[in-house]
């Protein structure tokens, strides 16, 4: 399986194979590239996987939107603040490096950039009621970035955890 900088100017693709499962993928075609996983529908935490490593995205408490980006040990690699009112957040690392990220009005894209704010990913083409699914570009900028390979299911789970945020505030009016 390639490494994830390996796959800058491919074609690829989030997908989710099955309506029945919490279970996304990350394809090159038919090949798969990387998985991002969630153990239950109750709770905010996930699991991904690639090439390249195993990390754990998780959001706690309850009311908590805060999203924290965990490495197979548990150390935490970065902190999310999301920004309801701007439709992206801020994306803060241990470095103090801080990275935005933005989402159009009807959230069929999302964006990550870097602190100059040269464009790092593009979520594009985000859809699908029963199987969820969208376009990745990984821009070349992101070649020897060291966070690219948990970046790229991190974008995935900030995506999947809006739409399920937007889901249950329908369900509710």
């Amino acid at each position: 399986m390639p490494r994830m900088n390996e796959l800058i100017g491919h074609n690829l693709r989030w997908e989710q194979p099955s309506a029945n499962r919490l279970e996304y993928e990350l394809r090159a075609g038919d090949v798969g590239l990387g998985r991002l996983h969630f153990p239950s529908s109750f709770k905010n935490i996930a699991n991904a996987s690639n090439a390249d490593g195993e990390w754990t995205f998780d959001r706690p408490g309850f009311w908590q939107r805060r999203v924290l980006v965990m490495d197979r040990s548990g150390r935490e690699l970065a902190a999310f603040e999301p920004n309801f009112w701007r439709g992206g957040g801020l994306l803060i690392l241990p470095d103090g490096r801080q990275w935005p990220t933005s989402s159009n009005f009807w959230a069929t894209q999302y964006h990550l950039f870097d602190e100059n704010q040269e464009h790092l990913l593009a979520y594009t083409g985000i859809g699908g009621f029963f199987h969820a699914s969208c376009d990745l570009t990984i821009h070349p900028i992101c070649r020897d970035l060291p966070e690219l390979p948990w970046l790229v299911p991190f974008g995935w789970y900030v995506i999947m955890m809006n739409r399920r945020d937007s889901a249950a505030a329908a369900a509710a009016a």
